[in-house]
């Protein structure tokens, strides 16, 4: 867990070092602890998320255009939006 730090850039090394000493000792001795703190802080806005979701649709007359997704890429980013909002609902995900 010590080179988990290490691995940060940007944004996350910016909050990384802006935390208190408590919580460096917290995460030092938990994975949890870390998978907590970094949904917490980095984790998008449920509601949007939901409607960025929902709005996508696939088009497979548009594939190979530049800037739409491939079938695979759009299943992958869709379901990846759901699941980040912390939906589960089967029927919704795949309407």
């Amino acid at each position: 867990m010590a080179t988990l730090p290490l691995c940060m850039d940007g944004e996350a090394s910016d909050w990384y070092v802006s935390l208190d000493n408590s919580i460096y000792t917290i995460l030092a001795e938990s994975i949890e602890a870390w998978k907590m703190y970094l949904i917490f802080r980095f984790r998008a806005d449920a509601a949007a998320a939901l409607s960025k979701a929902d709005a996508m649709t696939h088009r497979f007359e548009n594939e190979g255009i530049p800037g739409n997704l491939d079938v695979r890429q759009y299943i992958t980013k869709k379901l990846a939006l759901y699941i980040e909002t912390g939906e589960t609902n089967y029927d919704l995900i795949v309407k």
